[in-house]
């Protein structure tokens, strides 16, 4: 689904004030429909997209650039990462489940979220397309086009970094 193709149920609903629901209207995100059967290495064992929400009725995915063999994630990851255990009561206070998913292997990731102390949820896309298919990661073929699709928007100002993660130009 497209951006701002459907409104929230909120919104729909008429409880917020008018002014309430342009800002909302403001900051819609892009709803896409999942056609495909993800699996992800989580530490408790292989779970599917859906299985993600935990009985929520929302998931927000963060893609967090750490690619396999990488000693550390991405510096802007790490920083806004830095931020989110301290958010997660109030995002669950309001039926929403947040997940990192990064390329790297479980193990991989483990380690760095034990070194750094944090205790968000965080699950490895390792062997699958998620990433590419959402495109946030690129094969050499794709960033050798000079565009590749981030974000939603096309880009050229997108190189690799180290492997198949992505940094701006």
């Amino acid at each position: 689904m497209a951006r701002g193709e459907q409104s929230s149920a909120t919104e729909r609903k008429g409880t917020y004030p008018p002014a309430r629901q342009d800002q909302c209207r403001t900051f819609s995100f892009t709803l896409v429909r999942v056609e495909k059967n993800y699996v992800f290495d989580t530490p408790k064992g292989k779970k599917t997209l859906s299985e993600l929400f935990d009985g929520r009725s929302q998931l927000i995915v963060y893609h967090f650039m750490l690619d396999p063999g990488w000693e550390a994630g991405c510096p802007g990851c790490s920083f806004l990462s830095d931020h989110i255990d301290g958010a997660l009561p109030h995002l669950e206070h309001h039926d929403v489940i947040w997940t990192a998913v990064s390329r790297a292997p479980l193990a991989e990731i483990e380690a760095y979220k034990k070194r750094i102390g944090w205790r968000f949820p965080w699950v490895s896309a390792s062997g699958t397309d998620f990433n590419y298919d959402y495109h946030v990661s690129f094969t050499k073929d794709d960033l050798a086009t000079g565009k590749v699709l981030y974000n939603f928007t096309e880009n050229t100002r997108i190189r690799g970094r180290g492997g198949n993660g992505i940094t701006r130009a």
